[in-house]
């Protein structure tokens, strides 16, 4: 992994940062030389070329680096974060999704595709393809996350920061290039497949089909560092009005969304609807 943390500064170009690569080596470097080994790393993960290398250092620096303090314990005012840019991507990947989708399943309903949609843009599978392209060891993030390992959200945060960064830089076009390759082994899959990886999706269908209403998450308990919470979520269905609400869960996960996909798993095996 890659941690930036702050040094002496004597200018922009001149400005020197102390990385942490691995686990076990320090050293010195120019910012200028940090952004082009990143620009080599991003390249040869997903085959694409910035030309604004300021722009990439912000997609891949996470919040927390800004808790940084520098040898005066100073905290540090960072002005590349990639929260904008995550809003940005997170958008353009769904947008890129829909239109795959659309163009290759001519027969399948809106209801149909929304499903496989909902499932390849999860932080699930975002995470999985950050690590999977060796994404995760360039994200740049304060020592309380980089001491563990990377949450999901993280990761997949850091996954749509990038594909946003991308777009600003080189359009859509481009950003359709990318997505589409990235993901050009889980498009195909089937369509029981993605209902099955996204039990929450299929939940809502049960529920809505049964009760004309959609079930309702909460969250009942939340644990654990700032860095990486746990969180428990219930999810209630509606019943016969003198019942009330049935509860199924807990349901368990590092946030919120992967806490209520447990959750609707949990529930959608209690009522038979898994095999």
């Amino acid at each position: 992994m890659l941690m930036v943390l702050p040094g002496n500064s004597t200018g922009t170009d001149t400005k020197y940062r102390k990385t942490l690569i691995g686990n076990y080596m320090l050293f010195w470097k120019k910012e200028k030389d940090l952004k082009n080994e990143l620009f080599q790393s991003v390249k040869k993960c997903i085959g694409y070329s910035f030309r604004k290398k300021d722009l990439l250092l912000r997609s891949l620096t996470h919040s927390s680096a800004r808790k940084e303090t520098d040898g005066n314990n100073t905290a540090l005012q960072l002005p590349h974060l990639n929260e904008r840019l995550e809003f940005l991507g997170d958008a353009v990947l769904g947008l890129v999704i829909s239109e795959v989708l659309y163009a290759k399943f001519t027969q399948m309903t809106e209801g149909r595709m929304s499903i496989i949609k909902s499932h390849l843009v999860s932080r699930e599978v975002l995470a999985k393809k950050c690590r999977s392209i060796g994404l995760d060891k360039l994200i740049i993030a304060g020592k309380g996350i980089k001491e563990g390992v990377l949450p999901v959200s993280v990761l997949a945060n850091a996954m749509e920061s990038l594909f946003g960064a991308i777009f600003l830089e080189a359009g859509y076009k481009e950003i359709n290039k990318v997505i589409t390759k990235i993901f050009a082994e889980d498009i195909p899959l089937s369509e029981d497949k993605a209902r099955y990886s996204n039990y929450k999706a299929l939940l809502q269908d049960y529920s809505q089909q049964h009760f004309t209403r959609v079930p309702v998450y909460k969250v009942v308990k939340q644990s654990g560092p700032k860095h990486k919470p746990l969180f428990e979520v219930m999810v209630y269905l509606p019943a016969n009005s003198h019942e009330g609400r049935t509860p199924y869960g807990p349901g368990i996960g590092n946030d919120k969304k992967s806490a209520e996909q447990s959750a609707a798993r949990i529930a959608l095996e209690k009522l038979g609807l898994l095999v």
